[in-house]
Formats: structure tokens, C-alpha cells, sequence
């Protein structure tokens, strides 16, 4: 094998160990997006859920002082 061979394959070789090691590290980080994805979708819905109760509380404390006007 050549010199020239030798620093071809080299170049290549380190270039697939890059590639590798990005693919690597963009699962781990579309994984971690995921995970955050599905923890603020589940924060949301609770949050949902808190204000639509809210709301109802709301409604019904404004029917009792419309009462207690009358």
C-alpha cells in the first residue's frame, strides 16, 4: 500500500469514527428533545385541566354574587 493509500484510508477511517460519533450524539439529543417533549405535553395538560377548573370556580362565584345582588 502506498503512502498516498495509507492517508487516504486513514482520512476515511476518521471520517466514518466522525460520522459515527455525530449519529451518536444526535440520537442522544433527539432522544433528550423527545423526553422534554413529552414532560412539557404533560405539564400543558395538567395546566389545562387546573385552568378549566379554575374557570368553573370562577363562573360559579360570580352566579353567587349575581344572587346576593338581587
Amino acid at each position: 500500500m502506498t503512502e498516498l493509500e495509507s492517508q487516504l484510508l486513514k482520512s476515511v477511517t476518521e471520517f466514518q469514527q466522525q460520522q459515527e460519533l455525530q449519529s451518536k450524539e444526535l440520537s442522544k439529543a433527539y432522544a433528550a428533545l423527545q423526553q422534554m417533549f413529552e414532560t412539557t405535553s404533560a405539564e400543558n395538560h395538567q395546566l389545562r385541566e387546573q385552568v378549566q377548573n379554575l374557570v368553573l370556580q370562577v363562573k360559579s362565584l360570580a352566579q353567587l354574587l349575581n344572587k346576593q345582588k338581587r
